[in-house]
């Protein structure tokens, strides 16, 4: 008769673990850090708001009709002006200042929709100038208008894929767009210098209070995200006159403009201001000087004649 196996009675030794690596008690960690100088705590994070470009920046998202005195705006702000120009026939409001000087056009409102180009050189030329510190020397950067290079965007993005011209497949197109809007915003914010954005009205109408707002005319939900990003978000508005129309800022929110300002508890802003950049940045008691290079240039320039 076959006989069943027998069972080991020696016991089979699992396998070999280390034992765990002791940890230090909160105690013994604390005792072990160099102590704090509380004086350095609370005097470094001034210092570093103090040292930053930034802290005497004011970052500036216009919207408005054509017509209503956006692309003026920029006559009256920090020279040198870098108006990166996507609106065609921007820069005729400005040919003064370009004569003198002040304002700089890099003019970006001429495209082949078929083989769209407008997007692809900007970000080229945009960053060649930041990587190469240009920006340290400028007194504003000017996207004229944030409307038409998101258009110029799509164009590139339809063409990549095949599809120059098409109709934007919201699923597919309007996400890209969004990122590279999103990115440059970025980049536009940390820059050393003020910064106004342009950008065209859309209107949205709310389903359920059936209130009707004007917004940035932008994809998706950037119109939200725009407006908390910068700094001051201004209505530029014409106003009939008695001979000609009155320009005028808008800076508070009426219902219907989602105007905001942070410098309006600063400089006691009125809901309407007259369309001064400088002006208004004196009010709010930021410097309204001229970069120093070009201020060299120009007394260079007059000592020669």
């Amino acid at each position: 008769m076959n006989s069943l196996p027998t069972r080991s009675l020696v016991p089979v030794s699992s396998p070999t673990t280390s034992p765990p690596t002791p940890q230090p008690s909160p105690k013994s960690v604390m005792s072990s850090q160099a102590p704090l100088d509380i004086q350095a705590e609370f005097r470094r994070p001034i210092e570093i708001y103090n040292e930053s470009p930034q802290s005497e920046t004011v970052k500036v998202l216009l919207m408005g009709e054509p017509g209503t005195g956006k692309t003026s705006l920029l006559r009256t702000c920090p020279a040198p002006v870098v108006c990166f120009m996507f609106d065609p026939g921007g820069e005729k409001v400005l040919r003064e200042e370009i004569r003198q000087g002040r304002v700089i056009p890099k003019i970006f409102s001429r495209e082949d929709y078929k083989k769209p180009t407008v997007w692809e050189s900007f970000d080229k030329e945009f960053h060649r100038l930041l990587n190469g510190g240009f920006f340290n020397h400028v007194g504003t950067v000017a996207i004229d208008s944030l409307t038409s290079l998101s258009d110029f965007i799509m164009s590139y993005i339809l063409y990549k894929g095949g599809r120059p011209g098409g109709v934007p497949n919201r699923n597919t197109d309007y996400m890209p767009v969004k990122s590279a809007i999103q990115n440059l915003r970025s980049e536009l914010l940390g820059l050393p210098c003020h910064v106004i954005m342009t950008a065209h009205p859309g209107i949205e109408k709310d389903d359920v209070s059936g209130r009707v707002s004007s917004h940035p005319m932008v994809v998706g939900d950037l119109k939200e995200k725009l407006t908390i990003a910068f700094d001051e978000c201004w209505i530029s508005i014409a106003k009939p006159g008695a001979t000609k129309s009155e320009y005028w800022i808008q800076t508070s929110n009426d219902g219907y403009y989602k105007a905001s300002s942070r410098l309006a508890q600063l400089g006691n802003f009125e809901k309407f201001e007259r369309p001064d950049f400088k002006a208004l940045l004196k009010k709010a008691g930021y410097s309204i000087e001229d970069k120093s290079l070009f201020n060299s240039s120009k007394q260079t320039e007059g000592s020669q004649s």
